[in-house]
C-alpha cells in the first residue's frame, strides 16, 4: 500500500494558510494593544482635567506644572507623564475669576481650514497609543500656541530632552484643554458678581457737613471708584468717600462706577440719589410782667407781695 504524503504544493498552500491566520492574528492584537492604550490616555487626560479643575476650585489659581507633575498626575509608574502646560498668569499665584484673557490658544491643523481656540486656560496631553508625545506648547510665540492634527499625520513637533524624536509616526496624542470662559464657569467665578454693597446713601441737609463711603464686594483686584454728577449741590466725592456741606437743599444724583485693576478690568455701575433738606431756621421770643400788694395789721409792720407775669 502506497504511503500518503503533502505534496510541495500542498504543504505551501498550509503554510500560507497558517501564515495569514498568524498574521491576521498579529495584526489583530495589535489594534486591540492600540485600542486599549488609546482607552487608558483619553481615561488619563480625563482625570487629569478633573483634577485641576478641582484644585482651582479650592485654591483658585491653576497649579503649576511642578505641582501638577508631583500631586495631580493620574499617571504612574513606567508610563509617559502627561504634558500639562497652564497659561502662566493663571498659574502665578493668580485668581482665575479676575482675568478676562489668555496668553495661550489651542490651532486645530485636523480642519479645513485651522481652527483656533483663544483664551485658553490650560491644556492636558498624553502621547497615546504609540507613547511618543509629538505635541508641544511653542512658547516662542505670542500667544503661546499648542498644535494638534489629524491621525494621518506624520509629524513629531515635540523634539525637546526627554521626549522620543519620531517625525514618522503618525500624530495619535490625546489633547483636552479648557478656555477660561469655561474654567471660570466650572469653578463659579459668575455665582459672585462684583457689585456695590451700599443699597442707598444717608440724607443730608444744607449747610451741614455730609459724610458717606461707598463699599464693594467679589473685586479680586483693586478697585478705582468715580461718580459723575450734573448738580450734585455742593457734595463732593474723592473715591471712595462724599464728602463737604451741601450748599442748597433737592436731591443730589449721582451715576457711580467701580472698576477692578487689570488684568480683569471688570466694572460696576449704579446709581443713586442724596436728599438734602432745607436748613434749620432760627426762632426768638419775648416776656414782661408786673405786680404790687399791701396789707396791715395790729402791733404788726404791714407787709406786701405781688407776682408779675
Amino acid at each position: 500500500m502506497k504511503k500518503s504524503a503533502f505534496s510541495l504544493i500542498e504543504l505551501a498552500i498550509v503554510l500560507t494558510i497558517v501564515g495569514v491566520v498568524v498574521g491576521g492574528s498579529f495584526k489583530a492584537v495589535k489594534i486591540m494593544r492600540e485600542k486599549s492604550r488609546t482607552a487608558e490616555a483619553k481615561e488619563d487626560v480625563r482625570a487629569a482635567k478633573d483634577a485641576v479643575i478641582g484644585y482651582t476650585f479650592e485654591f483658585p489659581e491653576l497649579p503649576t506644572v511642578a505641582n501638577f507633575d508631583q500631586n495631580l498626575t493620574p499617571v504612574t509608574g513606567t508610563k509617559m507623564k502627561l504634558l500639562y502646560y497652564p497659561d502662566t498668569n493663571l498659574s502665578q499665584l493668580s485668581d482665575v475669576c479676575a482675568f478676562s484673557s489668555t496668553n495661550l490658544s489651542v490651532v486645530d491643523n485636523a480642519r479645513s481650514p485651522a481652527r483656533t481656540i483663544n483664551n485658553v486656560a490650560f491644556v492636558v496631553a498624553s502621547a497615546g497609543a504609540n507613547a511618543n508625545m509629538q505635541t508641544k506648547v511653542d512658547t516662542s510665540v505670542s500667544p503661546n500656541v499648542v498644535n494638534i492634527y489629524s491621525p494621518s499625520t506624520k509629524v513629531d513637533d515635540n523634539t525637546t530632552s526627554g521626549y522620543i524624536d519620531r517625525p514618522s509616526d503618525e500624530y495619535d496624542d490625546i489633547v483636552s484643554w479648557m478656555t477660561l470662559a469655561e474654567l471660570q464657569s466650572e469653578v463659579g467665578c459668575n455665582d459672585n458678581p462684583m457689585k456695590f454693597i451700599n443699597s442707598r446713601l444717608p440724607d443730608a441737609k444744607e449747610g451741614v457737613s455730609y459724610s458717606a463711603t461707598l463699599y464693594v464686594e467679589n473685586n479680586i483686584t483693586g478697585i478705582t471708584i468715580s461718580c459723575n454728577s450734573s448738580n450734585a449741590h455742593g457734595i463732593s466725592f474723592s473715591s471712595p468717600n462724599f464728602s463737604s456741606a451741601p450748599d442748597s437743599n433737592g436731591t443730589a444724583h449721582f451715576t457711580c462706577k467701580a472698576t477692578e485693576d487689570a488684568p480683569s478690568s471688570r466694572e460696576v455701575e449704579k446709581e443713586y440719589v442724596i436728599t438734602i433738606d432745607p436748613a434749620d431756621t432760627n426762632s426768638s421770643g419775648s416776656g414782661s410782667g408786673s405786680g404790687s400788694g399791701s396789707g396791715s395789721g395790729t402791733g404788726f409792720p404791714g407787709s406786701g407781695s405781688g407776682v408779675g407775669i
